[in-house]
């Protein structure tokens, strides 16, 4: 006879190694619960969530905030984006928290440079999705290197 395995299902001390089988074939996992008074230990079957759309994205927007390169790499792109040394050193002399960024960091992070976002430097803006393509633009560069 097959042993029934639902979602909440609550076990004490162990749990059988059909319930494992049965959260692994159907998108279940055994979470241990808080002990009983008397100190014995609870498993519960638990359904696995599936992140929503907006919950992937959120993920996919905190990944690309966390890309990172260097501060003379990202002068690069600034330069290959058409700006001189002149205009980057003239912008950050007088934006001290930005130059402190690329100055003191190990590393420029995409989410920090779109905090300063747009930033002028003469005819030249920089936004926020310009920023993001440039990091991803590296980040692919560097994984393919």
């Amino acid at each position: 006879m097959t042993e029934e395995f639902y979602n909440g299902q609550i076990f004490t001390d162990e749990y059988p190694p059909q319930a494992a089988e049965w959260c692994n074939e159907n998108g279940y996992y055994i979470n241990e619960a808080e002990s009983t008074n008397d100190g014995s230990r609870q498993f519960e079957i638990v359904e696995v969530s599936v992140p929503t759309e907006d919950e992937l994205a959120q993920i996919e927007q905190e990944r690309i905030d966390n890309l990172t390169m260097t501060a003379l790499d990202f002068i690069n792109c600034l330069q290959s984006q058409g700006l001189t040394l002149e205009d980057i050193n003239e912008y950050l002399e007088n934006n001290l928290e930005i130059k402190m960024q690329l100055t003191y960091c190990k590393d420029v992070y995409c989410g920090v440079v779109k905090e300063f976002c747009p930033i002028t430097v003469g005819d030249f803006t920089l936004t926020a999705d310009m920023v993001e393509t440039i990091f991803l633009e590296k980040y692919e560069e560097n994984k393919n290197a």
